[in-house]
């Protein structure tokens, strides 16, 4: 158990490392009548990020966006209002959607104070 714990911990330390950077990638473009899809691969060749998304959750959603400098944050926090549709940033630029679950990527506050 304590083996798991300091790997848990040595990812959430990475973690808040490849968060602090991420307002400083920006998206520009016109997304208008884009799928999902096609979003991820304009993002994925603008950006270091990479998406991971199970495509059954997403395939139904049409964007609507022009961003001029927008952070991803931004980018998704537009597309996915109202859709039930989370979204999360992880280590090494990975960012997660899912419908079903909103994914927490790091841990409460004294998750390893024993108690």
């Amino acid at each position: 158990m304590r083996k798991f714990r300091f790997c848990l911990f040595i990812f959430m330390c990475f973690s808040g490392l490849a968060v602090s950077g991420q307002d400083r990638i920006t998206i520009t473009g016109n997304f208008t009548g884009y799928r999902f899809p096609q979003l991820v691969r304009e993002i994925e060749s603008q950006t270091p990020y990479h998406i991971y998304y199970d495509s059954t959750e997403t395939d139904s959603l049409e964007i609507n966006l022009t961003a001029d400098h927008l952070s991803l944050q931004q980018v998704f926090g537009k597309i996915f209002t109202n859709t039930g549709i989370h979204f999360s940033f992880g280590t090494g630029n990975n960012v997660f959607v899912s419908k079903r679950f909103s994914i927490q990527t790091t841990l409460p506050k004294n998750f390893f104070i024993p108690g």
